[in-house]
Parts: C-alpha cells; sequence; structure tokens
C-alpha cells in the first residue's frame, strides 16, 4: 500500500477568459523529452509542481517563468511553442477556471503505479519550492491555507510502500485527487485575491 497519510507575461492569470474550457495539459513524456533536451535537470512532473506552486503563491508568471522556478540552472526564456507553452497556458486555464479542472502532470495511467507515485512526490517537491519562489509568507496564510500546505509537505516526504497493486492504484488515485483540490483551494485563497485586485485596476 502507499502510505501518505494524511507579464510580459505569456499568461496573465487576470486577463484570461475562463469561460471557455480549458486547455488539456501537454503529454508526460513531451515534457519530458523537451526538458532532456534543454538539459534543465528537473522531470516533468516536478516542474508542473513549481509552476503551480509559484503561482498559487501569487507570482506573476512572464517569459522568463523557467528562468524563475529554476534560477541554479542556465535555464533560457521559455519556447512560445511546443509542450512547455501548452503547460504553461493549460496549467494558468485550469487554475483560474471556475470548474475546478486543475489536472497533475503525471505519467500515464497505464505506467506501473511506482513511477506515478514517485513522479506526485516530486510533483508535491516542486509545489513546495515554488510556492517558496513566490515569496508568500507563511505567516499571512489562514489556518486552512497553512494545513493544505503541510499536507502537502507531509505527501512529499512520504515514504511509499507497494503490496496489492488494485490497491496501491485506488491509494494513489485518492492522493492525487486530494492534492489536487488542496492546490485549488490555495490558489483561490491565496493566488485569486491578487487577480481580482489587478483586475480592478
Amino acid at each position: 500500500m502507499i502510505d501518505a497519510g494524511r507579464s510580459r507575461a505569456l499568461l496573465h492569470f487576470a486577463a484570461m477568459d475562463t469561460t471557455e474550457s480549458p486547455l488539456a495539459l501537454p503529454d508526460y513524456q513531451q515534457v519530458e523529452d523537451e526538458l532532456l533536451r534543454l538539459a534543465l535537470g528537473v522531470g516533468a512532473a516536478e516542474l508542473h509542481g513549481l509552476l503551480c506552486g509559484h503561482v498559487c503563491g501569487g507570482a506573476t508568471v512572464g517569459a522568463d517563468w523557467l528562468q524563475c522556478l529554476l534560477p541554479d540552472t542556465d535555464a533560457p526564456l521559455a519556447p512560445t511553442e511546443g509542450p512547455l507553452a501548452q503547460l504553461l497556458r493549460a496549467t494558468g486555464q485550469q487554475l483560474a477556471g471556475d470548474d475546478m479542472a486543475l489536472g497533475l502532470l503525471l505519467p500515464d495511467d497505464d505506467q506501473p503505479v511506482d513511477a506515478r507515485a514517485e513522479a506526485l512526490l516530486d510533483w508535491c517537491r516542486g509545489f513546495l519550492g515554488g510556492f517558496g519562489l513566490s515569496g508568500r509568507s507563511l505567516d499571512t496564510l489562514i489556518e486552512d491555507a497553512q494545513e493544505a500546505l503541510a499536507d502537502i509537505g507531509h505527501i512529499a516526504n512520504s515514504r511509499i510502500d507497494y503490496g496489492n497493486d488494485e490497491e496501491d492504484d485506488n491509494a494513489l488515485a485518492e492522493i492525487v485527487e486530494y492534492v489536487r483540490v488542496a492546490v485549488q483551494f490555495l490558489f483561490e485563497e491565496c493566488a485569486r485575491p491578487a487577480i481580482a485586485a489587478h483586475t480592478l485596476h
């Protein structure tokens, strides 16, 4: 069983039309291949976690988003086309939309459960790092938001044991859904008010 316990912007969230159906995330392997080509030393799941955490912390996402998320690398300006551009646009639309449509960029369901679970841990670690890079002070968060972050941190540091594939798969699906909802909540609590304030000005 899985033991998890409990702008110069390419995308400007304030200007987005959230009445349209959000874009789908790009293919996981295509993002992996692009990151390998750019030699950025980060996987697809972790990068998506970084991006979501940065946005949920209230940071502005611009053309230099890769450089902001990977400050210790020689990251280039993000491509304006291809899987990384789609990742940015789709993530923004999914987070800012009204239908709680956020997806986590993880390996496909036909991949082994252990690979998907490890990717989820990478995603959660990335999210915590991205939230930290946003500069958002944890002391300013309401208790529920602090608890949501703590839960994601607990998952990120979990030890994973495997037994029955079907039970593991079901447990992983439940954890992914919890993380998805927690992240959406953090966006609504931390980033949505800033977007609304910007829109009013």
